[in-house]
């Protein structure tokens, strides 16, 4: 009789110890089971979050190795090191869509008048938010650029809705061609061609003196007049914000603040040349300088954040890798799918503890597969005696012991693939939502700078509404994989009982 034939007679048979075995193997599929869905689903998540962030790179001071020299050594000055030499080397890297590096300024006029959302009106109509004063004065905020196309209107961050971009001549002579808002032009009834006069200004605080009302009589020096022409006008992204309530402010009125901030800053940006940001900042740190003495314009005027659009969102790690050791001592190249680390908090130690239940169960599933397959062969030495005596091959009886344990452990996993996923689903909610509500009194979201990674401040319950366990192909085929891999190693083993076994000596 053929030793498959044999299997299938001894599995049907032996109908007791078949239950038995299938019983304990489903148990362990499901556990084995309901870790890769887990996993699987951390990891989709994990991917789905990071590919919205996108792929944008930065090179930021390392806060943490910064504030621990600082309190080894107090007179330690971070100096400037990020010099555009050094960004158009690593912008080089063939990880590297695009790039970008920039320098600020900020500029105001006691005429034109600034963007402010409605919900910072409402907010401080209630008290609820008071300026400092002098506003206008540094209203505006001069994002210099040197990449001509202007990499936020490249990432749909901004649109440009009337005019053209900059060239790639002003840029490199440093024209006096800017780009605004719509929120601006419609404010000051201002188009593509109008010439646009802004003032930098030299503020004292320290001599401010209260008015009667409450707020500073701020005191400001013209430090002189910029002429530029407006050569475009961008949509700057509109933030749906809510009117706060009457019970004063929570944690999401909190949130909502920050939101107003990023649409009035990005509202009142203006794109002009690095060259034109950098005459901006000559002016002011040469009085402040004067202002506060010479010490306080040791550091120029010049200073570049350095903006890296990546060709895709994985090649972010590798991007670091290649990189990191040209950053200067005290940097450290920060990308936007940093933030996943920051807000995933439930759904990583979910597949953590994943992971370790995973590891568990693939060894218990071994030990335990490997003594009752053991013991059963034990029960059946004088079957298999029989066989060998009558000349059967050893590879055969092999073959029939191990079709008989695999047979009962594929219905067995089968079954498990969606029992387990099922069990995974409504366990890993629960204990997600617990894990959540802990947090709650913490958790205050994690908030990006929406001009250098875009408008994607994803919060940790953003993560946790991604976090979908689903029956997959790949699952099921992975789960198929684990699952007989396990068993058939289980069952080795118990095999080499069989090698021990002397035909001669059972039959007499």
């Amino acid at each position: 009789m053929n030793f498959l034939n044999r299997a299938w007679l001894s599995v049907t048979r032996r109908k007791g110890k078949s239950l038995l075995l299938f019983a304990i193997i489903f148990i362990i599929s499901n556990v084995i089971a309901g870790a890769i869905s887990v996993q699987q689903a951390s990891h989709r998540v994990e991917e789905k979050i990071k590919y919205s962030m996108g792929a944008t790179a930065t090179i930021d001071v390392d806060y943490k190795a910064v504030e621990k020299e600082y309190t080894s050594n107090e007179n330690f000055i971070l100096e400037d090191s990020l010099k555009p030499e050094l960004i158009e080397q690593i912008g080089q890297s063939s990880y590297v869509k695009y790039f970008d590096y920039n320098t600020g300024a900020s500029l105001g006029s006691e005429t034109l008048t600034y963007y402010i959302p409605d919900y910072l009106k409402e907010q401080s109509d209630n008290g609820m938010y008071a300026t400092a004063g002098g506003e206008e004065y540094h209203a505006f905020a001069v994002k210099g650029v040197q990449y001509p196309n202007i990499l936020d209107i490249e990432e749909k961050r901004v649109n440009l809705i009337d005019g053209r971009v900059l060239t790639q001549e002003e840029v490199d002579s440093g024209a006096n061609t800017v780009l605004i808002s719509k929120q601006v032009a419609d404010l000051n009834k201002l188009k593509v061609g109008d010439p646009l006069t802004l003032s930098s200004y030299g503020v004292d605080y320290s001599n401010a003196v209260v008015a009667a009302d409450g707020t500073p009589n701020i005191q400001a020096t013209n430090l002189g007049d910029f002429e530029f022409e407006i050569i475009g006008i961008f949509e700057a992204f509109k933030t749906d914000i809510a009117s706060t309530n009457d019970e004063g402010q929570s944690q999401g009125d909190s949130d909502k603040m920050n939101k107003a901030f990023m649409e009035q800053s990005v509202a009142n940006t203006i794109y002009a040349p690095n060259k034109v940001a950098l005459d901006v900042n000559k002016v002011s740190v040469a009085y402040y300088a004067e202002l506060y003495g010479e010490e306080f314009g040791s550091g120029g005027a010049e200073y570049y954040t350095p903006v890296f659009i990546l060709n895709k969102p994985e090649d972010i790690d590798a991007f670091k890798e290649e990189n990191q050791a040209l950053v200067p001592e005290y940097y450290m190249i920060s990308a936007s799918s940093d933030q996943y680390d920051a807000i995933a908090g439930p759904v990583q130690s979910m597949s953590k503890l994943a992971g370790y239940v995973l590891i568990v169960a693939i060894l218990a599933a071994i030990l335990i597969i490997t003594l009752v397959v053991l013991l059963f062969l034990r029960d059946r030495k004088h079957e298999l005696g029989i066989y060998l005596s009558f000349g059967e091959k050893r590879t055969k009886v092999y073959g029939q012991i191990l079709m008989e344990v695999l047979l009962i452990a594929f219905i067995a996993i089968t079954l498990a693939v969606f029992t387990g996923n099922l069990i995974a689903n409504g366990l890993s909610a629960t204990l997600i939502q617990n894990q959540l509500e802990s947090q709650q009194m913490t958790d205050y979201g994690y908030v990006m700078n929406p001009m250098l990674f875009g408008e994607n401040n994803f919060t940790t319950e953003d993560v946790v509404a991604a976090y979908k366990v689903s029956l997959t192909p790949f699952y099921a085929l992975l789960m198929y994989g684990v699952g007989l891999g396990t068993t058939l190693l289980a069952t080795l083993a118990p095999l080499a009982y069989i090698l021990r076994l002397n035909p001669k000596k059972i039959m007499m």
